[in-house]
């Protein structure tokens, strides 16, 4: 993610099924263990790729499926969607056209199953885990790759060359060649939460704690949420200078 590397693992390789809920790992014994895992409120736990057939196909809310999955399965998930949208994003290099709105579909898909659980929170310090605020992230991530693309920008940080990333910021982050439209609104409110978050919550947990508990996921994805706004303002700060 911070440097745009492909995955090692490709979607289509996982025979697994999704992980089982985070209150069976917690379950104390035998005997609790069976009953959260036969309990009618126990999110399902389908295949990998059954999960991922039925957000790009619309059947994540059926009876079989489920609405929604494990914290831990939600993540597994989400990953495999920015898997997905990073592999068509390199075939929209040579594809100029070529549609992602699959991918918008499956991201509206998740984005309701992650709504559906009751225990999603926005907050690392949820008593359910960090694993749905992490998701979250790559959500937002995913929304604003689609509508924008700075994986060369992400790429050039491979160099560590500061040059080399001056160069490659200073051609793709100018702002030229930007055109407003309705599809920005779907870039343009993640990222807008995206910085939210800290700003609300963030500043709140240090100060209260004193300790610098967070999220990998989010610096990383802040990376581009900084990038969107830097080059959507570019207009604004020509004038302004």
């Amino acid at each position: 993610m911070t440097f745009d590397i492909p995955p090692n693992l490709t979607n289509a390789e996982p025979p697994l099924s999704l992980p089982c809920s985070e209150a069976e790992w917690r379950a104390p014994d035998p005997e609790s263990w069976y009953m959260q895992h036969t309990s009618a409120n126990a999110p399902p736990t389908p295949t990998f790729r059954d999960a991922l057939q039925g957000l790009f196909s619309g059947h994540a809310g059926d009876q079989n499926m489920g609405i929604r999955f494990s914290h831990f399965g939600s993540f597994v998930m989400i990953n495999a969607i920015c898997s997905q949208l990073w592999a068509r994003l390199k075939l929209r290099n040579a594809e100029p056209d070529l549609d992602l709105g699959s991918i918008e579909y499956a991201l509206d898909q998740w984005q309701r199953a992650w709504n559906a659980d009751p225990d999603s929170s926005m907050s690392p310090t949820s008593p359910h885990g960090p694993l749905s605020f992490n998701a979250s992230a790559l959500y937002r991530m995913a929304n604003i790759r689609i509508f924008r693309d700075y994986s060369r920008v992400k790429a050039s940080f491979r160099t560590h060359d500061i040059a080399r990333i001056n160069q490659v910021m200073a051609e793709d982050v100018s702002g030229t060649g930007w055109e407003r439209s309705q599809d920005m609104m779907r870039a343009i409110m993640p990222a807008t939460l995206q910085l939210q978050i800290p700003i609300k919550m963030g500043i709140k947990l240090v100060a209260r704690t004193a300790a610098l508990i967070w999220s990998v996921e989010h610096v990383l994805c802040a990376t581009e949420t900084g990038t969107l706004f830097w080059e959507s303002t570019a207009d604004v700060r020509s004038l302004i200078m």
